[in-house]
């Protein structure tokens, strides 16, 4: 006969030759469980968070937005009288805060043909109210490689154009058209909404 059960329990009293039977019912005591502490990390990666905000405005954080798409070869050519919106016009009391652009311009035979043809960032294409005093030279349009182009914001100019509730569009400004030309343009954009009667 064991003197002690599985449980290490010492036994007193046993009779017998029967094996021991143990309780089919312990008592398990109640864990305590920690709250973890949550706070601002450290470090850590943002690329899998959403509505990253940038700022504040009235205690509410404002979110940085994207957009992308591309220009056909005759967007390009078109864009003289014809800007192309990329952003669209925000709702009243709101503007359109840009932060960045980047672009490619991906060249397919013929190369486009302008002795100044460019293309900038507008607001609603309006003369007076650039946002990117250049986004791809006549250089890069009318040469023969592909090209990256990258752009922070620069001063807006004319301070008596209003650019409240505009879209945001790429024109070219120069007035000379990029014209035969088959290549290209992809772009990518960030920006903000900012509310403008707070």
């Amino acid at each position: 006969m064991a003197s002690r059960n599985q449980v290490d329990i010492p036994l007193s009293g046993s009779t017998g030759s029967a094996s021991f039977a143990g309780s089919t019912s312990p008592t398990i005591a109640t864990p305590t469980l920690v709250t973890p502490i949550l706070g601002t990390p450290a470090s850590g990666a943002l690329g899998a968070c959403t509505n990253f905000t940038w700022g504040s405005q009235g205690g509410t954080g404002i979110p940085i937005q994207f957009a992308s798409g591309s220009l056909s070869s005759t967007d390009i050519q078109n864009l003289v009288g014809t800007p192309v919106d990329i952003v669209a016009a925000p709702g009243a009391g709101k503007l359109v805060q840009m932060i960045s652009i980047s672009t490619r311009f991906f060249y397919v035979a013929p190369q486009y043909v302008s002795v100044s043809g460019f293309i900038r960032l507008r607001y609603n294409g309006a003369p007076g109210s650039t946002i990117f005093n250049t986004v791809v030279g006549n250089g890069v349009m009318t040469g023969t490689a592909n090209a990256v182009s990258f752009a922070p914001p620069g001063p807006i100019a004319s301070a008596d154009v209003n650019n409240e509730t505009l879209a945001v569009c790429l024109v070219n400004s120069s007035g000379v058209a990029l014209t035969t030309g088959a290549g290209t343009l992809s772009w990518w954009i960030w920006y903000m909404i900012v509310d403008t009667t707070i």
